[in-house]
């Protein structure tokens, strides 16, 4: 037991601020995420947002903090953090290559829901389809066609073409 005393004493005076000072910046960083997370929540609703984007924004606010808070305390525990960082943005880069269809969907459905080229129960033509639009989402747009087709459309595809509305004159 004297030999455990012996080895570890030396060591936490070195080392048990570095701890002390990882674990609070976790806690404090979670802490300070969380409250971000329900600010820009209501921040979103407050501008009329459309759920889902609130929803989604504040999940990526989240996420990104927490990844920030935990390189920091990496770095506070005495691992290299340019080397996380560096691994995470190679990571945040293989992901939006892989989602890049999913993401211009999700950028082209913020556009739709804020600048609001039509609206549910408006008959459109867009992205070569016609129908009486019955949702809109974030990443698609529900169509009713004149046989009773339910048409789910990509918010990119409608985005990028012509849209006509024929029930605002």
């Amino acid at each position: 037991m004297d030999q455990l005393y012996e080895w570890a004493g030396p060591r936490m005076a070195t080392y048990g601020s570095n701890v002390a000072a990882g674990i609070a910046t976790l806690l404090v960083g979670w802490v300070v995420a969380r409250a971000l997370t329900v600010a820009v929540r209501r921040v979103l609703r407050g501008a009329r947002v459309d759920e889902t984007a609130a929803a989604f924004c504040a999940n990526l606010a989240y996420i990104t903090m927490l990844t920030l808070v935990v390189i920091t305390a990496l770095d506070k525990f005495g691992f290299p953090a340019v080397s996380f960082a560096a691994v995470v943005g190679a990571a945040g880069l293989a992901i939006g290559l892989a989602l890049k269809g999913t993401l211009s969907n999700f950028a082209s459905g913020v556009i739709l829901i804020a600048l609001r080229p039509f609206n549910i129960g408006d008959r459109i033509d867009a992205a070569g389809v016609s129908g009486v639009v019955t949702e809109i989402h974030v990443f698609a747009t529900t169509l009713k066609a004149d046989e009773g087709k339910k048409i789910v459309v990509p918010n990119a595809s409608i985005a990028g073409g012509n849209i006509v509305n024929y029930t605002v004159a």
